[in-house]
């Protein structure tokens, strides 16, 4: 009875190392399954949801460092609050200070608010509109980031015969003050108000 009891214990044994065996073969194969989907998914965000992305180069403390990536999308809003489509944790940054849209390998950024905003080290003012090319650099309250934009985003954005951005969009530009200028610091006038070129 013992000798029975025995190999029935060590079969049990046997059966609970292989039923352990087996799921850490099946957790680690799913493990790689779910990265490979990962890498893919990551691969491809670029040409679904994102124009560009903005490179920390000198950060503002713990929620943003240097060499930290945010995601640019086609059109949006830059600030310190959470709704916003760039957030950036920086000090005394109003809630929603700018906004942009992506056109042509272009991003047009037009600030609404007198946070410390410089293009290529050009200061920029409420109503002014930027335009930034890839290798631009953005500085927001004292933190530098550098422009990237996807030359493979989907051709829909691109190529399109009309601007992407909305006409209440580019409207407000129009209303501001001052001039614009381009990726090199270059000016250019810009619509003041009504009628006025």
């Amino acid at each position: 009875m013992d000798a029975w009891y025995s190999v029935l214990s060590m079969g049990f044994g046997y059966l609970s190392a292989l039923l352990i065996l087996l799921v850490v073969v099946i957790s680690v194969r799913k493990t790689a399954s779910d990265q490979r989907i990962y890498r893919k998914v990551v691969r491809e965000k670029r040409q679904v949801a994102y124009a560009g992305e903005l490179v920390v180069l000198t950060g503002s403390g713990r929620k943003l460092q240097s060499g930290d990536v945010l995601g640019i999308p086609y059109e949006g809003t830059i600030g310190a609050a959470s709704g916003c489509d760039v957030v950036l944790s920086v000090r005394r940054l109003h809630m929603r200070s700018a906004f942009f849209w992506v056109e042509q390998n272009q991003m047009h950024m037009v600030p609404v608010q007198r946070d410390t905003i410089l293009v290529d080290d050009e200061p920029l003012k409420p109503g002014d509109e930027a335009v930034m090319t890839s290798g631009a650099v953005l500085s927001v309250n004292g933190v530098k980031m550098e422009l990237h934009i996807f030359e493979d985003s989907p051709a829909v954005y691109g190529q399109m015969e009309t601007p992407y951005v909305t006409k209440a969009r580019r409207a407000q530009v129009h209303l501001g003050r001052g001039k614009g200028f381009g990726n090199s610091g270059s000016i250019r006038p810009e619509r003041k108000g009504r009628g006025e070129q």
